[in-house]
């Protein structure tokens, strides 16, 4: 579902909801009497109400959305069951909304490249995204210090190519 850009949170703690209410805009806080203090730092991230309406109305068709993820998730699971050179994930529960269905591919063994591979995808009209990069290959977190050796799995499964890689399909 979407709220076009931004999100909503929801809790039933009424502590972690004022949180977040300050939070979500300027780290403000207004007593009973309407006067504002900032309590720390804080962002400009509340919805507008356009997005809000459309958060409210995606929400009455969540339902269908889940029932068609999960129909193209028991679908790829056939498909790719037993499939070489690709893990696929774990089967989840009733309740897994399905939003990505990610396979990891050893694309060496498929003879052929994560571009290669995109690109049949997309002459396929199936939609995918690369996901879940090693923290070390990410620039910030290079420059905190974060180094290869820090992820072993992670650098031992990538190449110069950055292959294999997770990817996951959309819902076209």
């Amino acid at each position: 579902m979407t709220t076009i850009e931004g999100g909503a949170i929801t809790t039933g703690d009424a502590m972690a909801a004022e949180l977040f209410e300050q939070y979500r805009f300027h780290g403000i806080k207004r007593n009973a009497a309407g006067e504002v203090d900032v309590m720390f730092p804080g962002a400009k991230s509340n919805l507008t109400d356009i997005a809000a309406q459309v958060g409210i109305d995606q929400l009455r068709r969540l339902d269908g959305f889940n029932t068609r993820r999960r129909a193209l998730a028991a679908r790829y699971f056939e498909e790719l069951d037993g499939y070489s050179g690709a893990v696929l994930p774990a089967r989840g529960d009733l309740g897994h909304s399905w939003h990505m269905f990610q396979v990891l591919i050893d694309f060496r063994t498929r003879g052929t490249t994560r571009p290669a591979f995109q690109k049949i995808m997309a002459d396929r009209g199936i939609g995918i995204g690369v996901h879940y990069p090693s923290i070390p290959s990410l620039k910030y977190y290079r420059d905190l210090g974060y180094r290869e050796d820090d992820t072993p799995v992670a650098a031992a499964r990538r190449t110069r190519d950055g292959d294999p890689a997770l990817v996951s399909g959309d819902e076209r």
